[in-house]
């Protein structure tokens, strides 16, 4: 934005969907609870992360992480649930 340009104003149907039919509500409702499963267990929150929303495989989290596949498998499904049972 220049220099004394007012900001846009965003109306409902602004805000409400994506271009790409993403929904903006559900995004921000996903956000809040990943930011709860990180307070609650963060290593959970940080494979959901690494594998749900940067599409790392889980092979790949044991890489990166040092972590066993079986503690990444077990991170990932208990995040994976924990946010299954509150949307």
């Amino acid at each position: 934005m220049a220099a004394g340009e007012a900001p846009s104003s965003l109306d409902a149907a602004t805000l409400g969907t994506r271009a790409d039919g993403v929904d903006l509500e559900s995004m921000v409702r996903i956000g809040l609870l990943m930011d709860q499963l990180e307070k609650s267990d963060l290593e959970a929150a940080r494979v959901v992360d690494m594998h749900y929303f940067a599409g790392f495989t889980l092979d790949e989290i044991v890489q990166i992480t040092g972590l066993s596949f079986r503690q990444v498998r077990h991170r990932w499904e208990k995040g994976r649930d924990w946010l299954k049972d509150r949307i």
